[in-house]
């Protein structure tokens, strides 16, 4: 009996950010399935194995083939398989696999014509020329695809509330990342990728001013830890370039592009974990810039780093405020959980304890338990 073919493509795998690591991790569990041979797809110049480094996943099981000429290339590649899961956060693919699964990352607002026209009346032609891109791939979520997964409840409920979009949610699968005999030191932390656009910007800019104004006081003598890719396009370069700029003088690092052993160091080094993304933005008219789930927050949990992140997105399904970490909504409340954790005010070991606990609710084996669940009626040929 062949095996069943499975094709797994994400046309931003170079960028080595959140949804890349998921959807390799998809990939890797779906390899264990018996009977099931998995092939990652790409029209980018990566190669498997830095996929493995940089994240830290096998996909020793896994192959890849590079494809040209775009998604027109990935939809001829896809005839004749069994399944083809895509991430696309714009692009449709006219499948020609069996089954189709689309996993839609970003928790887009409602798109109306009038929206579209006014990113073309101020000048925003790529912008409105996507959003008429996403709304059909919107429609293709209802309609066309077999499958629709989403990383969160938060994803989920934006999805179904503007577009009727039902979709299955598959929490990102979390790794054990601690180590032993690893100190804790006066570290701060925060990851994710360094750049600025119209979704999930991490703010590093007012993360590292709170940081700045706690330097001479409750944070004296702790350093500022932010581990990140970033890509060569010019936003992202003179981001990052002011970032460093603005930091002169002060305990803040940036470890740019790095493997993830450097990351999970930090993770087990830290103390506590920062995250700001969506701060400033509203939820329901921008819950694109909000973080969709958190996967970084929850590694620093397995690792036993306190989170103090922003009350919005995905955070605040991964954090019991008060018991495995603290939701802020404001920039003085940022400021205030993390210097009483500092001064010793909160008992840190209980928070540390309770945050590597709540981790394993979104442990890889519970990621590969739910992916079994959803994927076996696929892989069977059941509707």
């Amino acid at each position: 009996m062949n095996p069943q073919s499975v094709l797994v493509y994400s046309p931003y795998w170079s960028t080595l950010g959140g949804g890349e690591k998921y959807a390799a991790s998809l990939a890797s569990a779906l390899a264990s399935f018996p009977s099931v041979s998995v092939t990652l797809l790409t029209t980018e110049a990566i190669s498997k194995e830095s996929l493995e480094q940089y994240f830290g996943i096998s996909l020793s099981k896994v192959g890849m083939e590079h494809v040209s000429d775009g998604t027109r290339g990935i939809a001829r590649h896809s005839a004749g398989a069994d399944l083809l899961v895509y991430m696309s956060n714009f692009q449709h693919i006219r499948s020609r696999a069996r089954k189709t699964v689309l996993l839609l990352q970003i928790p887009y607002p409602r798109i109306t014509p009038l929206r579209v026209a006014a990113r073309l009346l101020t000048g925003e032609l790529r912008e409105g020329l996507k959003d008429i891109a996403r709304h059909r791939l919107m429609f293709s979520a209802r309609a066309t695809v077999d499958l629709t997964i989403v990383y969160s409840r938060f994803v989920h409920d934006t999805l179904l509330r503007n577009f009727g979009i039902r979709s299955a949610i598959l929490n990102p699968p979390i790794q054990d990342l601690v180590l032993k005999n690893v100190r804790k030191r006066n570290i701060v932390l925060s990851a994710g990728r360094f750049f600025r656009g119209l979704y999930n910007d991490k703010r590093y800019d007012i993360l590292t001013k709170t940081f700045r104004s706690l330097s001479s006081s409750a944070l004296k003598r702790w350093e500022y830890h932010i581990v990140g890719s970033c890509s060569d396009d010019a936003d992202s370069t003179i981001f990052l370039k002011e970032l460093r700029r603005e930091n002169e003088g002060f305990p803040v690092f940036f470890h740019v592009n790095e493997t993830h052993t450097v990351l999970r160091r930090l993770y087990n080094e830290a103390k506590i974990f920062w995250h700001a993304a969506g701060f400033g933005s509203n939820d329901d008219r921008h819950p694109e810039r909000m973080e969709h789930f958190g996967m970084t927050t929850v590694e620093a949990m397995s690792a036993g780093c306190v989170p103090v992140v922003i009350n919005k997105g995905g955070q605040k399904e991964i954090v019991e405020h008060g018991a495995s970490g603290f939701l802020w909504n404001t920039l003085d409340e940022l400021a205030d959980y993390s210097a009483r954790i500092a001064r010793n005010e909160i008992p840190i070991a209980a928070l540390r304890r309770q945050a590597r606990q709540r981790f394993k609710h979104f442990s890889v084996k519970q990621f590969q338990s739910e992916a079994g669940r959803l994927f076996s009626p696929l892989l069977a040929g059941k509707p």
